[in-house]
């Protein structure tokens, strides 16, 4: 990737790599500085709400347990069960008594708002200071019903804006019976909402005392956060029974906040508290984001210095690129020059010397490609024309002692025009119509040779191609290596199959057979031969035809081996971009 970059963005991204650690470094220690400060807030906030929860759950059990005595006061015995052989006398007295203890009972707790005491057996429902009739029954089912097993288990329930304490006697209930009398406190919202006030009144956060399962809540702050559906997903998360500290973070108002909660399994309650996250981050967040802005900064310098350097060098770079694109093209006779004795005149003037010596060796080379294609072919045909011709004769000779004279006149004339083919010195390259023909013809005589153990399949080549001009001789050493190779050892059934795979640009003709005697080493042979640019190697048959089609064609043409589907050896010659490499005859 970095190979790719012209030289501005590297000197970029050196200067960066430079700074980029600093700032990197300063970052990291504001996170943990950050994150130092939130898990203090965070442990303060767990102990605070543990603590006001603690003292509130000890007051309501306080309460509980001075309720629970109340049952076995002797004048509430008295009156709940011997009322009526009391005298008016003695019940005054004991109902007076009752009072003081009742308000007594209201007055020893902060969070008490009022308390009452229903005595069925004399119709009164007794307050700290008067009394009224009977109870109604609508209230006193809502107590039977709160006080029952099957209630949920709450120190306190909560009934039309109403906290109450509840205690009925006898305790539990049997079906159907009635209280012999009822104690109903009812706690003090006002008292509860100053409590909450004192936790979060040097943080500007909000406290919130709520039940989950009768939905409720008491809250320290008019315009509270507790109604929001981001504070009800953080409340539904945390699992009812749950006594740990839970923490999170909601958003309200485009603000966030820092949340803290524990679960009270005594009364059933959960004391929520939240902070702006903003009061105890705020400074970190400042210094974090003059942070950024001195990162900016200093990157933007960083680009502006590199640019100012990269232009001291960028305009004599930049000829030189072009002159380099020039070559490329194939102007060889371009020349650039520098008036300052610097550095980049000894590049100009080298570059001037590098292109006159490429033009030389480039001519050099060609010339001695030519000449050693000329010299590979009339190889070649060298050693074509014995082995061929020995073999030719002798499946003639066959032919006439069994009297085959039709089939050896056939022969006799494929040989003709073979020979003829081969022996023609005047170019070395032919259409590719005429190199097909003559690779058929080459294929119809080892067809006559080889009737009764091969059969052979080739199509013919499109219309469009038949005057493209090609090296000559290379598609017969292709089928040669099917017969003398692949079916060599094959008694019957042997198959060679010629597909021509042709689009505007680009042909690919392949001879594939289906010998049996290919194994993975031989074809790895075969490909680090084709492969090879070992220019010294013998050149003959295959690797002749693959470095005559890259000299004419080019670098992506040449020849490709593979196992074929048929099971042989597949090869396949490949000619990519012809119309710029050799055109038409």
């Amino acid at each position: 990737m970095l190979k790719k970059l012209s030289i501005y963005p590297k000197l970029v991204i050196s200067f960066l790599l430079v700074i980029v650690p600093i700032y990197t470094l300063s970052l990291a220690i504001n996170q943990f500085g950050k994150n130092s400060v939130r898990e203090q807030i965070t442990l303060s906030m767990k102990s605070q709400v543990h603590y006001y929860l603690d003292s509130f759950e000890a007051e309501i059990q306080q309460i509980t347990k001075r309720k629970k005595e109340y049952m076995f006061d002797d004048d509430l015995q008295n009156l709940s069960a011997l009322a009526p052989i009391m005298t008016e006398f003695d019940r005054r007295v004991a109902i007076q008594r009752l009072q003081k203890k009742i308000s007594l009972f209201k007055e020893s707790s902060r969070f008490l708002e009022s308390a009452k005491l229903y005595i069925p057996l004399i119709g009164k429902t007794l307050y700290p200071n008067s009394f009224s009739e009977s109870m109604s029954n609508d209230e006193l089912q809502e107590l039977i019903v709160e006080s029952s097993p099957q209630a949920y288990p709450s120190a306190f329930f909560y009934s039309n804006e109403h906290y109450i304490i509840s205690q009925l006697y006898p305790d539990p209930l049997l079906p159907q019976q009635r209280p012999v009398f009822a104690l109903k406190l009812e706690l003090s919202k006002d008292s509860i909402q100053k409590t909450l006030q004192e936790i979060t009144k040097y943080t500007q956060g909000e406290a919130i005392l709520f039940n989950a399962r009768q939905n409720w809540e008491i809250s320290d702050s008019i315009d509270s956060i507790a109604g929001t559906e981001n504070t009800r997903d953080f409340i539904r998360s945390i699992p009812l029974n749950s006594t740990d500290n839970n923490q999170g973070t909601i958003n309200w108002k485009g603000k966030s906040y820092l949340v803290t909660s524990e679960y009270s399994h005594i009364l059933g309650i959960t004391l929520l508290v939240t902070v702006p996250e903003d009061k105890v981050l705020g400074p970190l967040n400042k210094y974090n984001k003059w942070l950024w802005l001195l990162s900016a900064l200093s990157a933007f310098v960083v680009v502006v210095f590199s640019f100012w350097i990269y232009r001291l060098i960028q305009q004599p770079l930049k000829r030189l690129v072009i002159a380099f694109r020039r070559v490329e093209q194939g102007n060889l006779k371009f020349k650039i020059h520098h008036i300052n004795e610097d550095e980049f005149h000894y590049l100009y003037e080298q570059f001037n010397h590098m292109s006159d010596q490429l033009k030389k060796l480039i001519d050099e080379v060609y010339e001695q490609q030519i000449r050693s294609q000329r010299s590979e072919l009339k190889q070649l045909q060298s050693q074509i024309n014995p082995h061929f011709l020995y073999n030719s004769f002798f499946s003639m000779k066959s032919l006439l002692q069994y009297q085959n004279t039709e089939t050896a006149l056939k022969m006799a004339d494929y040989l003709g025009e073979y020979f003829q083919f081969i022996t023609r010195n005047g170019s070395n390259e032919v259409t590719l119509e005429a190199e097909v023909k003559h690779a058929y013809i080459y294929l119809e005589i080892q067809m006559i040779r080889f009737s009764r153990r091969v059969t052979a399949v080739y199509e013919e080549l499109p219309e469009m191609y038949l005057n493209l001009l090609v090296p000559r001789l290379i598609l017969q050493p292709m089928i040669e290596n099917a017969f003398n190779y692949g079916l060599k050892d094959k008694v019957k059934d042997g198959r060679v199959e010629i597909r021509i795979a042709a689009t505007e640009d680009n042909l690919v003709i392949s001879v594939e057979d289906n010998g049996d005697i290919l194994d993975e080493e031989s074809l790895r042979e075969m490909k680090s031969l084709l492969a090879s640019s070992n220019d010294a190697m013998e050149t003959t048959g295959l690797v002749n035809v693959h470095r005559r089609l890259k000299i004419k064609f080019g670098a992506d043409s040449g020849l490709s081996v593979s196992r074929s589907e048929l099971g042989g050896l597949k090869i396949e010659l490949i000619i990519q971009g012809f119309k710029k490499s050799g055109g038409y005859a």
